[in-house]
């Protein structure tokens, strides 16, 4: 099996009763159990499978339905939905909270990606803590169109009561792309189970980077 990232076992292929196999489960740690992640091209046994830095898996050789496989592929896994924020609203249809909710009731990895209308940048003032995050998902504030290397999508805890901005228990997540500002408690507060991703946020300022809006801490891991 292959190690996603995710933290689920990817089994690519190998072989039943019926012959060789091209199908792929993937195995879910939190549930114990397996669930469909797609199809290889070519089915094989015995073959190489190597998680590269973009998600993808490098399926190398093995042995198919005829002999020997000399041929390779990248497989991509599929897990996960993508869930798009499109509202700044608190709640309802559309909103980040609703985002992580809808993620956190997925066994798979989902994308919580942003196409919010008009020009950035957006600001998300939550008016009540946010969901703990108990699932593996992935956050990309980098999806917001005009993105060009500082966060369009601010979260604004000034509103929020006596919370931090993203709390996560559930390990194997990635969170990229946020300014998170102005919550009493901590921009993130991440704990439980680890292996999780923090990239290219911008915790204590404005978008810009250049004005102070603090967190009562930037990161607390425990």
């Amino acid at each position: 099996a292959t190690l996603l990232d995710s933290g689920q076992g990817l089994v690519l292929g190998g072989s039943s009763g019926a012959g060789v196999l091209s199908s792929a489960e993937a195995f879910d740690p939190f549930t114990g159990s397996f669930g469909p992640a797609g199809d290889l091209v070519d089915a094989r046994q015995s073959h190489t499978a190597t998680l590269l830095d973009s998600g993808a898996v490098l399926v190398v050789g093995g042995s198919g339905v005829t002999g020997v496989e000399d041929t390779s592929e990248l497989f991509y896994p599929e897990l996960g939905a993508t869930l798009t924020v499109t509202t700044t609203a608190n709640d309802g249809p559309g909103s980040f909270r609703t985002a992580i909710l809808a993620a956190n009731i997925d066994v798979d990895l989902d994308t919580i990606t942003f196409d919010i209308p008009g020009p950035g940048p957006h600001t998300i003032a939550p008016l009540s803590a946010l969901p703990i995050i108990t699932r593996p998902v992935v956050i990309d504030g980098t999806t917001q169109p005009g993105f060009a290397g500082s966060p369009l999508i601010e979260l604004d805890g000034t509103s929020a009561g006596g919370t931090s901005g993203l709390q996560i228990s559930a390990g194997s997540s990635t969170v990229q792309g946020l300014a998170i500002n102005g919550f009493s408690g901590n921009g993130l507060l991440i704990y439980t189970r680890g292996n999780n991703r923090i990239l290219g946020n911008f915790l204590g300022t404005d978008t810009t980077g250049t004005v102070a809006l603090n967190n009562q801490n930037g990161i607390l891991i425990f």
